[in-house]
């Protein structure tokens, strides 16, 4: 019985070293440093940016002016959309509204049958146009 106890007694005994020990070496780095480990790590990280001038070029090529036809005009919140057919036979949708408009004087009512002429930004899969310029 005494052997049972002492090992048992032993073993707390390495068991409490052991734990001080642990928490020592979590002492012996200060904050400030873990902070500074913390951000050595994320340095080294490779860098997944996107570089501004490609996006400058992306949207210059998505400009666009376009002339044509109104077919139809759906009225909106904040403007409307008016589905253009051009000379080519191709159709678009321009958004109009004050806010995307470059001069918000330009802004103005079209309707089915009027010829407009719009330039603006081309984005999304269904020839939208963003107009910033209504002539």
């Amino acid at each position: 019985m005494k052997k049972s106890i002492s090992y048992v007694a032993l073993l707390a005994l390495l068991l409490s070293l052991g734990a001080c020990n642990n928490k020592k070496t979590d002492e012996a780095t200060p904050p400030a440093a873990q902070a500074e480990e913390a951000i050595d790590n994320t340095a080294t990280q490779p860098d997944t940016t996107v570089v501004p001038q490609a996006e400058e070029a992306t949207q210059q090529d998505a400009r666009i002016t376009v002339s044509g036809t109104v077919t139809e005009v759906n009225r909106g919140k904040d403007g409307y959309t008016a589905t253009l057919k051009a000379a080519d036979g191709k159709e678009y949708k321009a958004t109009i509204s004050i806010p995307n408009l470059t001069d918000p004087k330009e802004y103005r009512s079209v309707e089915k049958g009027e010829t407009i002429k719009v330039e603006g930004e081309f984005y999304g899969d269904d020839n939208m146009i963003k107009v910033e310029k209504l002539y």
